[in-house]
């Protein structure tokens, strides 16, 4: 009987865990939704995509799941940097565009 508790305790316990961590993800998600809404209401329409990207940043950062890579990506527009083209045919900075956004998504 007393084995018995022991496996019942640890399955509550574990079960606690599982609850724990969910309760705290709805925690930081409301947390995070919250403090987007109240920001975005005190600032005008444009500021608000610069902000929800720098709180996705910091989020994913703090997270650990930032890809640098996208978000370089992301934030030059896809500018190309080597310059290097190989088809003539395509428009200028396609191939280094589609180049950059598969390494990205590759990454990710």
């Amino acid at each position: 009987a007393a084995r018995a508790r022991a496996v019942s305790l640890q399955h509550a316990s574990v079960l606690a865990e599982g609850v724990l961590a969910r309760r705290l993800a709805n925690l930081q998600s409301t947390l995070q939704l919250a403090v987007y809404r109240s920001v975005c209401r005190a600032l005008q329409a444009v500021h608000c995509l610069a902000f929800a990207l720098g709180l996705r940043w910091r989020v994913e950062e703090g997270e650990g799941t930032l890809n640098a890579q996208l978000w370089r990506f992301v934030l030059t527009g896809g500018v190309s940097l080597s310059g290097e083209e190989d088809e003539e045919w395509k428009e200028e900075g396609a191939t280094a565009l589609v180049t950059q956004a598969a390494a990205a998504a590759a990454a990710a």
